[in-house]
């Protein structure tokens, strides 16, 4: 997802705007913004701004290939996260988003979300900070002089006249700074700003099937400093989301390898065809969701087969190794036989399904000949002995 920062300017506020530059180069925001510099020397600060936003929306769907424009004022502080907190809302995430604002001058609301709120567009005022997709800047930009006001009112009543609902973030991740209107209106600011929140993209966010949590915090436990932990199965990461997480906050130094095809199992042909679907592979979705829970430089993905992937690994070496792959009867026995010589003197050979798929615990009965235990989590677990 790229998003293009376009912060509006005269020269006139230099000052101002040297400030709004320092705050926004302490954010995380890599690039540099775009700097529409409006010279017309006009009396009419409003007739300038607006004018102004509306060349920086013209530059941005003439030269920019962003997906988002996030359209600045030059008088802000900024949220020091911006970027991860927008790479994770879940209006852009769920592909909904039109039109957000980042800044909230206690607009009415009209339905709440976890972060976000819908607002009524009728009430909408204060531009400091908007998110607008290509197909919304086209849509303003073509109506632009049917309506009269200034970008705050033009944007929010065009972009909601053409049936796309405004979604205002939660908490505002600007502030508006100063003690005046730099056009000669009502001074307003955000009770909800806060410059160190950091959104949280936790597993739950991920689609999948995850009911072993209790399970994935024993293991992170017992396991060692230097130890690696095994994912047999991840699908879109869900569970792999869970453990990077607690891996992460063990603060121990350990190593999760995942395995997986990222083609689905061939038992599950819903899978299979949803990989197909996002081009043969769910690797890129997997690596995505990974990125966002802030849990993929702890990971070593093997996009390969399970047994495959067990032989490249050396014996006795893992702490844990999760199977959750295909669920048919001979591939279960195979995958046991391939990594249970995997795992090291007290660890865990474990795996999903137990109770879902009456082949999974045959297979498991029948190969490890009893030595192993089940939960209520849907798990079947063999200790290798010590």
């Amino acid at each position: 997802m790229k998003i293009a920062p376009i912060i509006i300017t005269c020269p006139e506020r230099a000052p101002v705007f040297a400030q709004t530059l320092a705050y926004f180069s302490q954010t995380d925001w890599a690039d540099q913004p775009h700097i529409q510099m409006d010279e017309s020397g006009s009396s009419d600060h409003r007739a300038r701004q607006t004018r102004n936003a509306q060349s920086a929306l013209q530059w941005f769907l003439a030269e920019s290939d962003g997906e988002f424009a996030l359209l600045l004022e030059d008088d802000l502080d900024f949220n020091l996260h911006l970027r991860w907190n927008l790479e994770r809302w879940s209006p852009i995430l769920d592909r909904h988003l039109q039109f957000g604002s980042l800044y909230n001058p206690n607009i009415r609301r009209l339905h709440e979300g976890d972060d976000y709120f819908l607002a009524d567009p009728g009430a909408c005022y204060g531009s400091q900070a908007y998110v607008l997709s290509r197909e919304a800047v086209s849509v303003a930009l073509s109506d632009w002089e049917s309506l009269v006001g200034m970008q705050d009112i033009k944007l929010t009543r065009i972009i909601s006249g053409a049936g796309h609902s405004l979604y205002y973030h939660q908490p505002s991740l600007v502030q508006h700074v100063g003690v005046e209107s730099a056009w000669g209106g009502g001074f307003h600011q955000t009770g909800d700003f806060d410059r160190k929140w950091r959104a949280r993209y936790s597993y739950e966010r991920i689609p999948g099937w995850f009911t072993f949590p209790d399970f994935y915090d024993r293991a992170v436990r017992e396991a060692r400093e230097g130890d690696v932990l095994v994912e047999v199965g991840a699908w879109l990461g869900r569970s792999t989301a869970f453990l990077g997480e607690r891996v992460k906050a063990s603060g121990k130094r350990m190593t999760v390898v995942v395995v997986d095809t990222f083609r689905g199992s061939p038992d599950e042909p819903t899978m299979v065809a949803d990989a197909q679907n996002a081009g043969g592979s769910v690797r890129p979705l997997f690596e995505r969701h990974m990125h966002l829970a802030g849990v993929l430089e702890f990971l070593e993905i093997r996009e390969t087969r399970s047994v495959d992937a067990a032989s490249e690994i050396r014996d006795r070496s893992c702490a844990l190794v999760f199977i959750d792959a295909d669920h048919r009867y001979e591939s279960v026995r195979a995958d046991i036989r391939a990594w249970i010589g995997k795992v090291r003197a007290g660890g865990l050979l474990a795996g999903h399904d137990c109770y879902t798929y009456a082949e999974v615990f045959n297979a498991v009965r029948d190969e490890l000949k009893g030595q192993f235990v089940t939960t209520d989590e849907n798990v079947w677990i063999h200790r290798v002995a010590m």
